[in-house]
């Protein structure tokens, strides 16, 4: 099955994971679009688990200890994000 990701700008510069809950094994949006909790954490709308959109490790939830996946990043002389080789 295939997974799409996520991309945020962060103060720590732009980061990229796969949609994909580690403890649920569904999309973090549920289908609903929907990726960041009211405080710009990163939420599963399964069930509520967060992540810290910096480097995707959960901190509350179910999943405490584990991380999101991430995706290399480059960020080119023009600005523009790439994903990394």
């Amino acid at each position: 099955m295939a997974f799409s990701m996520i991309l945020l700008v962060t103060a720590a510069g732009p980061r990229a994971y796969v949609n994909l809950c580690p403890h649920y094994t569904m999309p973090l949006d549920a289908g609903t679009g929907l990726f960041l909790s009211a405080d710009g954490d990163i939420q599963c709308r399964q069930h509520f688990a967060l992540f810290a959109p910096a480097d995707g490790r959960c901190f509350a939830g179910a999943c405490p200890g584990a991380s999101l996946d991430a995706i290399p990043l480059q960020v080119d002389g023009r600005g523009n994000i790439h994903i990394a080789d």
